[in-house]
Formats: C-alpha cells, structure tokens, sequence
C-alpha cells in the first residue's frame, strides 16, 4: 500500500511538469546522432586505438551516450541488456549474471570487464566481475564498448566469451554542473558532477553519487533481505601540456553495503539454515596514462593504476592490492603493415578474512604476479578494401603457467554498404585463487540413528588449468546511408579443459565423514549461435532497434565428474529478442521503449521459465537545462524470476514492476 502511494504521488507529479511546461525544446542536440554518425562511434578494442565499427573483423558493439541517456536503467549491469547476444539475469536487488555466448551465473568467469583499460575482473575469491561494486555515473560514460566473443590475444586471459570496455568522457566534455535527483519505489538515487577548467590546457571534473534500492520479495511473497547501498566520490583531471601530450589522471573512492540471506552449512546441528547478513565492500582506485603522438606514424602510451578492494561478509572477506602497469607502441611499417606491441606486469596482493569452518582458504595471504607481451600486424592488403590482422599475446600467471593467445582476423569492404569479416581464435580462461585455494562446505547430511553426519566439501586444487576455447566467426553488415543499418554475427567455440568437480574417497574423522570434490579440467563441449542486430533510423531524433541472439551448448563429461557443472548447458536462453523504440518526441516529450523476450533457463536444480518485458522511459525538458522524466520498468507483469545462485542457496527473488521519477539540472 505505501508502494501503491508513492507511485500515485510520483506519476502525478510527472503528469503535472508535463502539463505546466511549456518548453519545445529538444532535449540534448547533442544526442541528435544520425545513423551514420552512430555507425562512425568509435571502438578501440580491436586494434587498441579508435575505429569505426563497421569494417572491423569482430562482433561489436556499441552503447552510446544517447542509448544510456534514453534507457531506463540506473546501473551498468542492466544497461548491458541493449547489446545482442549479452544474457542479463537479476537474481536479486543487488546482484546480476551477466554474460555472452553462455556460461552464465552469479560468478561468470568468461567475459573480462575493464573501465577506461582498467580491468575489473577479479581472481581473488571467485573469478568474475562483481557488477554490483561497478557503480558509475552514466552521465560520464562517452560510450559503452562491447566484443562479443575473444579479445585475448589484446587484452590478455579471461577475454573469453566478451570483452566489456567502459570509456568515460574527458573533463572537457563535462564543463559545468551536473544534478540528477531520483525517487522511485525501488531505486532513490543523488548524483552531481561540476567540471571547470584551469588553463587552456588542463581540465578536470568532480563527482560523487549515492544510490540505494530496496529490498526485492521473493514468489511467496517474503522480503528478500536484499538492499543495497552505495556511495562513490573521485576525479579526473585531463592535461595537454603539448600538441601531441595527453595525460590523464583518475582517482575514485567507493563504499557500499548490500544485504544478502542465504542457505549457511555448519558443522553443529542443525547444519543449515538461512542466513540474514550484510556484506560490506570499498574500493580505492587511482590511475594514470600518458600518451604521446611521436609523428603521424608512430604513438606510444604509458597506462599505470593501482586498486584497494575490500569486501566483507559471509561466507568469507577478502583483501586484495593491486599495482598494474602497461606500454604500448604502434608504428607504422611502409604503406601496407601497422605494427602494435605492448608489455605489461601486474602484481596482486590477497588476504582472506572472517575465515570459518564453512569458507576457508588455504594459504590465507598470496602474492600474485602476471607479467606478458603482446604483438599485432595490422595489414592493409588492398587499400580501404581487404585487411588483415595478426596478433598473439604470451601471458605469465602464477597458477597455470605460460599461455599463449593468438588470433586472426580478416575484413572486406567491396563497397560503402557491404562488410564481411571472420576471424580464428584461441583464449583462455585462467585459474583463480579460489579455485586452487579454497575450502567451502557445501552441505551436510545429518546424521541418522547414531551416524556420523556427512559433510560435502569443495577442496581447492592446486594442479587445475586454464580452460581453453579455439573460436570461429564470420560476420556480415549492411547500411544504406543514415536509415538502416544490419549487423550478422556468427560463431562456433571449441572449449577443453572446463571446469568440472569430481569426488575423492570418504574420509572419517572422531565427529564427522568428510566427502570432498575438486575441481577437475573434465570437460569439453562445443557451442554455435547467431546474432542479428537491426536499425532503422526515421530521422534525427527517434530510430528502431531490434535484436535477436541464438545460442545452443554441449559439454561432454566422464561420468565420474558431477555436480556444480550440471546446468551449464541449460543457464544461458536460447533465444533472446528485443526491440526498442528510443527517441520518439511527442508534444516535445521524449518516448523511449524496450521490450525483450527472454527464454528460459536452468540454473542448479531451479527452472526459470520464459519472460516477456516492456521497459518505458519518458523525458520532457521542463526549462532551460532542466528536465524531468519518468522510468517505468518491467511494466508487463508485476514481478517474475530472471536468475538464481549456484554455489550459495538463495530463494528465488522477483524482478518487480518499478517506477523512478528524476529531475536533471545542468547548469
């Protein structure tokens, strides 16, 4: 009921801007992008340098800053559901999988996320990116970059299945002050930004935001315990102190809290039961890249950063420290060969906390280093016509060794409108810390008249190797001028040595029997799909986007292998098809909608069935640099399921209808 009134109060409020506006303004004229001004957004992580996407040999995307401004989503996770083939699932208020071409799950371990080349995944605890602790001003993002499929032989192991490249605006593009105030019935946020200048060359910005969403309730009806909080302050400050000089300078502060409830295994009776906790998470991050332009033929950059993560809570914490540093040079060599090469180290710092019988880790403290080189020929067969890319990357960890990562990619553009492109891969994904270190109970079976109860445990181990995937794709794309555009991606994946648990001999102790898995490099599979994107772009201001994305898996295992690997073939929908209206300006209101269709999925033992979804954002420039607008998301049914948890049993949470209403104020 309270719900029910804020809602009223809220959509009354929005209808009564409305109504007393008289403003005709449009709403940004810089969000006023042609088709082919969209198909010219740059993407940098083919070639490690700004491109347009449409000749490129790879499955990319782009979220540019008008599909962000014109979503109805206030974090990055749920932004990701405008890229084809990318599979959104909310499990809870605070938590998402997210991945591409499969393996999806809480703690998806195959698509590497990087904020301005500053990578977020992590390989402490679990290996993945912690999407919710990625809380970002989307009014600062120049653009969200997306390959669906490997980048490794660029960007290093992990680059699996996608590569996720966050490139905020620089301090120039941000002059001035920036207010966005939202109340809804699930999200509340406050954000501000003011950037200035301090001489012609040097410009900065300043920012902070805190955003809270409150609890979800799960199908009977119960509060989930799910919030989450979250506040983040920093800076950037850009400095030209020559033609050819830019250096950037990047400094953030995080801390948030999320609440979580969660079925906890204990060695005393009565051996399980759910858990309401909260888990605490900080972050500091600093950086710094400095790129020269020795001549039009030759440009290096220095890029170093240093992050302090951590997180606190059940069923373990974590501490990590973390000092990157990385160099690249691009030359060209005569008219037809662009050589780029780059060396990197990165050393790791982790400490585990609140250790217990039910997590532990062994050793607690590990010093990681990661250290390798890469090399690229970008080679110009016939000019503007037919191109052809070479590149490998040697990588050096600690658990697996040396890995060696290359590729090949090939591009022909026989006229403006037509582009058809493959490539051949190799990428892995490497072990992690927690895989080799780990020791997690996973269940207990009490014990009957007079038996010692039964403990089932994960047991690190230390000999487990990279997972290795050889891809083939081929892609086509169309434009005709500044109305429609078609992108057709396909792609075939070999994967060996996955990830599989396999069981040891019981071993008795005085209390209890100890029942322990592995993991194991046991599996094998292959998978096949295809993704078509669409645009039709009426005119400036309002275009039609829909996507569509197949995606079909099947693993092979020894039947001596089992358990956490079980759904694999099953947690990623088949099918996925969206269509989205953005931009539609009626009485001078901006209309934006999304609707998506979503198959079904198995995660553990839970089905998840098939969902349809109509996401609404409308937008009215209510006085000069003053807006306001309403988000209404999941409008067709009042809650469904999306995804669940594998390695920690949570109840099964409800995406519900919700609605926030915003005012933004530039000044």
């Amino acid at each position: 009921m309270h719900k029910t009134r804020r809602l009223i109060a809220f959509v009354s409020l929005f209808m009564l801007g409305l109504y007393i506006s008289g403003a005709t303004a449009d709403v940004n004229g810089l969000l006023d992008l042609s088709l082919e001004d969209l198909a010219q957004t740059p993407v940098s992580l083919v070639s490690r340098k700004a491109e347009a996407p449409f000749g490129l040999p790879a499955a990319v995307s782009v979220i540019t800053a008008k599909e962000l401004y014109h979503s109805s989503t206030f974090n990055l996770a749920e932004a990701l559901r405008l890229v084809p083939g990318f599979h959104v699932g909310r499990i809870d208020a605070n938590k998402w999988a997210v991945s591409a071409r499969g393996f999806n799950g809480r703690y998806a371990n195959k698509v590497l996320g990087l904020i301005d080349g500053r990578s977020i995944y992590t390989t402490a605890t679990a290996a993945g990116v912690f999407w919710e602790m990625q809380d970002i001003l989307l009014a600062d993002l120049d653009r969200v970059e997306v390959i669906r499929g490997p980048g490794a032989s660029l960007w290093g192991a992990n680059a699996v299945n996608g590569v996720v490249n966050l490139v905020s605006k620089e301090a120039i593009a941000t002059q001035g002050g920036h207010l966005r105030l939202g109340i809804g019935t699930e999200d509340q946020l406050l954000q501000g930004r003011y950037g200035g200048r301090i001489n012609e060359q040097t410009y900065y910005r300043a920012y902070g935001h805190f955003g809270r969403r409150d609890d979800l309730k799960s199908k009977s009806d119960i509060a989930a315990n799910d919030s989450w909080d979250s506040w983040k302050m920093g800076t950037r400050l850009d400095w030209r102190p020559a033609v050819r000089d830019h250096i950037t300078l990047i400094a953030d502060l995080q801390q948030g809290d999320m609440a979580q409830t969660a079925l906890l295994f204990s060695p005393e009776a009565p051996y399980s039961d759910f858990d309401q906790h909260r888990i605490q998470f900080s972050s500091i991050s600093t950086s710094w890249r400095w790129q020269r332009e020795v001549s039009d033929r030759s440009d290096f950059s220095l890029f170093s950063y240093y992050e302090n993560l951590e997180r606190r809570g059940p069923p373990a914490g974590e501490l990590s420290d973390i000092w990157n540093s990385e160099f690249q040079h691009r030359i060209s060599l005569g008219n037809r060969h662009e050589l780029l090469w780059g060396l990197q180290y990165r050393l790791t710092a982790i400490e585990r906390m609140n250790q217990t019988f039910t997590a532990s880790f062994s050793p607690r403290t590990r010093q990681l280093s990661l250290f390798g080189g890469f090399a690229q020929d970008d080679i110009s067969l016939v000019t503007n016509r037919l191109r052809l890319i070479l590149g490998a990357k040697l990588e050096h960890n600690e658990f697996t060794g040396l890995e060696f990562q290359p590729n090949a990619r090939l591009a022909w553009t026989p006229t403006a409108r037509h582009a058809l492109w493959a490539a051949t891969s190799r990428a892995v994904r490497s072990s992690s810390s927690g895989e080799n270190d780990v020791r997690l109970l996973l269940g207990v079976l009490p014990p009957v008249e007079g038996a010692l109860p039964v403990f089932l445990g994960l047991v690190g181990n230390p000999d487990f190797r990279a997972e290795t995937m050889h891809a083939f794709e081929a892609g086509y794309r169309y434009r005709y001028g500044g109305l429609l555009s078609l992108d057709v991606a396909t792609f075939a994946n070999d994967y060996t040595d996955l990830f599989a648990v396999e069981g040891t001999p019981l071993m008795r102790f005085d209390d209890h029997v100890l029942r322990a898995v592995t993991p194991q490099n046991q599996i094998s599979g292959r998978s096949y799909g295809v993704e078509i994107s669409g645009n039709y772009k009426w005119s400036n201001s309002w275009s039609l986007n829909t996507a569509y994305a197949f995606f079909h898996l099947k693993l092979k295992s020894p039947e001596a292998s089992s358990g956490l690997h079980g759904d694999q073939e099953k947690n990623t929908p088949r099918h996925i098809f969206t269509l989205a209206l953005q931009g539609l300006n009626i009485l001078s209101t901006d209309l934006n909608a999304t609707l998506r269709r979503v198959g079904p999925v198995l995660v553990n033992t839970t089905n998840i069935p098939a969902y349809s979804e109509l996401d609404l954002y409308v937008n009215r420039l209510v006085a000069d640099q003053t807006s306001i607008s309403l988000s209404l998301q999941n409008m067709l049914h009042s809650s469904h399921a999306e995804y669940s948890t594998r390695l920690l049993t949570v109840p099964l949470m409800q995406a519900q209808r919700a609605f926030t209403l915003t005012l933004v104020r530039e000044f």
